[in-house]
């Protein structure tokens, strides 16, 4: 299986492999234990041998110390047989060490001499690679041994690799070799690994394994193993992780230590980081002057920091509460509890002392709940109020509470954890209310995962029981509003305007005011309005007949209300304030770690982002959104990032780096469910393809953005594409083809469309237009300069088409203007390929000698440059004309000097345009 997450790792590995090749190259790997230097050394080893180097691989993770030589005969073993031309008292002494049981003395200087010639005589064969696992381990001899013969080489094709746990051992240290330390895995690439484990975990456990785990491979491995075989309670502070492979070696660790020190180590294991060191040293009874944490200091298992104790490795802390007895984890969290000023932490530790039903406890775990949601903490608040559920007498009490954990889970960003909570609701309650909120939490981590029929059914459900709540039945519409939204089925869209008759708003109860506060009201409801009708919606924003939600409000209803807004603003093509507000609430979001609100709508942010030329925050935006969608689950969010990933590496021109963006899409949604990841998947391809110049993949790709009929698959999305798809459509000769995409365009824009979709329609119809009409649409497309500010890409392409357009017609003096602004809109933005296309021109219309250059080609070199520019290799170029590749490259070599140009990179700024 490949290495996940370790491609950087890999890499500088490789180059010491490389260049060992001419020169003796070494390299120490450190890391704790479980962090993958053990893999990295296997992959090093397959690599080298299919390579063709000898391999000689040692480990040292179970050697004795007291063994003298023992490291370096586990080494020598690997060589089998000797080299028979090694002089005879050198083979003697490698013979000698070899031997299982030594008959005697080892002379080191003469043992040193042996392996030196050992290590020349398999180098000037093929190129040697050395590695030593767990050197920490080796004996003293072997290590020094090593050491001196490292010394000696210098110009032998002899590679080492060596790993030690945490820290390099002195010996090797002081030889001064280059170390590299890995670190944890990164969220993408643990969330991927965990995913991969046999019946990996899901919902809160699988959230709780990432986080216990901080990125270290193993640790992943054994807590999800554990939860395989104990279920959720191995991660709880209810119940011990069974045993793995660094259960004992950690164990026998924490039993050398003092029982004073024990003790706070158990206390520290149950305050799972929250409660204060001296919080910790109270509850366990000892002084607090720090000295009884001196030995776990010095013994390396854990670090006082400031006022936290850390354990130095993710394991420890399971390790040393799965080690004490259920009565004693109980009375620490008894002692902890007494010494907390924490709310929060006094009712967590009661709780995890006391098991089973007790009303008072849930009492406390809901009222802690709310004080985590005060400050944003919803995991934290989904945790409380998940274990308040589990310890409530009632049915009724407990459905509550679930159905608050189920929000407050989504909120969280955990949509798996979100719909197990809500599968606890429905047979514990009869009330609509309770049903509802519930239903609601569930559809919208369904959401998350792009299951929108799911998500939109539920919420129809939700409003067909009718709620006394108000707020939960609004919650329900806004739901599926954002579900036809995203899903672009008409269908649903077309059933919202219902919806909303059936809802009343005249009361509104504690659940329902915990998702949509009336306040927001006015911005929810706009919002669903905007996604029934987008274009009679733009209307009503002319008319101000809207401005109530622009209202500041405050708190949660402040962040609702933003998210609407943001959603609106993006619908009607107010690029800027839809920035402005879904950047604000994912700032916000962003300091209490709770992403799970903003999540979907972060995907109008990006694209946002992108249509306003601002590309390297929506790169930015996206590695953060990709790294808290791996790590909740996020299916949507995880299927969207390569299309947003490649679309903005190919607006830069980078089409390499946009098709491996493209090729790391592996998740799977309903196309049938998710027109806008479709539209933003085709998209990308297309954009790909139009940066390589293969205009017919381009308009392929394009056009599978419209049904056959020419409807748009998305409505909002697919109808920004259409300047590009009417370009490829007309260097392919396909212009009559786009007549049904057009109309059916029309019909979406309506009869007052956005200024931005106007002028995006122009474009198009100048560039599918005979003569005749294709200026007007033209000037149409470039009259309002300030479009520049806002969709500066886009003024830019209307520029180009424009510009191209009246060169074709002799009228140079018109194209020149608007080709400079261009090159210099999109070299701002750093759109090369457009400033490219610009450049090339406004050289050819305004340098004669360029042209000329190009027409003193012979036909067939002519065809040669154009297909080189078009990115086809020498072989491709030789099948297409029939003639060989050295035939094109012997051209290309003479055409070059003509051109005055340097390589085939630059053909494309001297063609003529056609």
């Amino acid at each position: 299986m490949a290495l996940i997450g370790r491609a950087r790792e890999l890499a500088d590995v490789a180059e010491v492999l490389d260049r060992s090749r001419t020169e003796t190259a070494a390299l120490v790997v450190v890391g704790e234990a479980g962090i993958g230097k053990t893999t990295l050394l296997v992959a090093a080893r397959d690599q080298a041998r299919a390579d063709g180097r000898t391999v000689l691989p040692v480990s040292c993770a179970d050697t004795d110390r007291n063994d003298a030589y023992g490291a370096l005969r586990r080494l020598l073993g690997a060589v089998d047989p000797l080299p028979a031309d090694l002089p005879g008292p050198l083979a003697q002494a490698l013979s000698q060490l070899r031997a299982p049981e030594p008959d005697g003395a080892v002379d080191p200087p003469v043992l040193r001499r042996a392996i030196l010639a050992l290590l020349a005589r398999l180098a000037s064969r093929r190129p040697v690679l050395l590695l030593v696992d767990d050197v920490q381990n080796a004996d003293r001899d072997s290590l020094r041994l090593l050491m001196l013969v490292l010394r000696s080489l210098s110009r032998e094709p002899v590679a080492v690799l060596l790993a030690a746990r945490d820290a390099v051992p002195p010996l090797v240290a002081a030889e001064q070799l280059p170390t590299y330390e890995i670190g944890p895995l990164c969220p993408v690439s643990a969330a991927e690994l965990l995913d991969r484990q046999p019946d990996a975990p899901r919902g809160w456990a699988r959230g709780e394994i990432l986080r216990q785990a901080d990125g270290n491979p193993l640790a992943i491995v054994e807590l999800s193993r554990a939860v395989g075989t104990a279920g959720d309670r191995a991660l709880d502070a209810t119940g011990p992780l069974p045993d793995g492979r660094l259960h004992w070696a950690f164990a026998a660790q924490l039993r050398a230590v003092p029982e004073p020190t024990r003790r706070l180590l158990l206390h520290a294991a149950a305050a799972w980081g929250r409660d204060s060191v001296w919080t910790i040293l109270s509850a366990a009874g000892s002084a607090d002057d720090l000295r009884d944490w001196e030995p776990a200091e010095e013994a390396g298992l854990v670090t006082v920091a400031g006022d936290r104790v850390l354990f130095r490795h993710p394991l420890l802390r399971t390790v040393c509460y799965a080690d004490a007895s259920d009565s004693d984890r109980a009375q620490a969290h008894r002692d902890l509890a007494a010494q907390t000023d924490d709310a929060y932490q006094r009712a967590w530790h009661l709780a995890a002392a006391e098991p089973g039903a007790d009303e008072s406890v849930a009492v406390l775990l809901e009222d802690a709940a709310g004080l985590a949601i005060r400050r944003g903490a919803f995991s934290e608040a989904a945790a409380a109020l998940h274990r308040a559920a589990e310890r409530s007498e009632g049915d009724e009490d407990a459905a509550r509470r679930y159905a608050k954990a189920v929000y407050a889970a989504y909120r969280a960003g955990d949509p798996s954890w979100a719909v197990q909570l809500s599968e606890q609701v429905d047979a514990r309650s009869r009330s609509a209310d309770v049903r509802g909120a519930a239903a609601c939490g569930a559809a919208l981590a369904l959401t998350h995962a792009g299951s929108w029929s799911r998500a939109f059914a539920l919420a129809g459900r939700v409003v067909d029981e009718q709620p006394r709540d108000g707020q939960v039945a609004l919650t329900a519409v806004t739901i599926a509003a954002t579900a036809a939204l995203f899903s672009g089925v008409p269908a649903q869209r077309a059933a919202l305007p219902a919806l909303l008759s059936a809802l009343r708003l005249t009361h509104g109860g504690p659940l329902g005011e915990a998702m949509i506060p009336r306040r927001a009201n006015p911005a929810a409801l706009a919002s669903v309005l905007a996604i029934a009708d987008p274009a009679g919606y733009a209307d009503q924003l002319r008319d101000r007949s809207a401005a109530a939600l622009m209202e500041p409000t405050t708190g949660l209803a402040e962040v609702a209300r933003l998210l609407f807004v943001g959603s609106v603003a993006w619908l009607v093509d107010d690029t800027a304030l839809a920035i402005a507000t879904l950047r604000a609430v994912l700032a916000g979001q962003r300091q209490t770690g709770s992403f799970g609100s903003v999540a979907v709508r972060s995907l109008l942010l990006i694209q946002a982002l992108i249509d306003a030329g601002q590309w390297a925050e929506a790169a930015d935006v996206l590695d953060e959104v990709e790294c808290f969608a791996a790590v909740g689950d996020m299916t949507l969010l995880l299927a969207a990032a390569p299309a947003l990933r490649a679309t903005i590496a190919a607006l830069r021109g980078n089409v390499a780096d946009a098709r491996a963006a493209l090729r790391t899409d592996r998740v799977d949604v309903d196309p049938a469910d998710n027109a806008l990841v479709v539209c933003l998947r085709h998209r990308a391809a297309g954009l790909i393809a139009m940066a390589a110049r293969d205009h017919d993949s381009a308009y392929r790709h394009l056009r599978a953005m419209f049904a056959a009929d020419g409807a748009p698959l998305h409505q909002i999305i697919a109808p920004r594409a259409l300047p590009q798809l009417a370009w490829c459509a007309a260097r392919t000769g396909r212009r009559a083809d786009l007549a049904d995409v057009m109309a059916a365009c029309l019909r979406v824009a309506g009869p007052r469309p956005t200024a931005r979709l106007a002028a995006l329609l122009h474009h198009a119809r100048a560039l599918l237009a005979e003569d005749g009409a294709a200026e007007e649409h033209f000037r149409a497309a470039v009259g309002d300069p300030v479009h520049a500010q806002h969709w500066p890409l886009e003024y830019a392409e209307a520029q180009l088409g424009y510009a191209e357009w009246l060169r074709k017609r002799r009228r140079p003096a018109e194209a020149t203007p608007l080709l400079g602004e261009a090159a210099t809109g999109t070299e701002h933005l750093g759109a090369d390929g457009h400033g490219s296309q610009a450049r090339r021109h406004l050289r050819v219309g305004g340098n004669a000698p360029a042209a000329s250059r190009f027409e003193r080609l012979t036909a067939q070199q002519q065809q040669i440059v154009r297909l080189a520019a078009e990115g086809m290799t020498n072989q491709q170029i030789g099948e297409r004309l029939s003639i060989s590749a050295r035939t094109v490259g012997s051209h290309l070599y003479r055409i070059y000097p003509v051109l005055e140009v340097a390589s085939r990179h630059q053909l494309p700024d001297v063609l003529p345009t056609s």
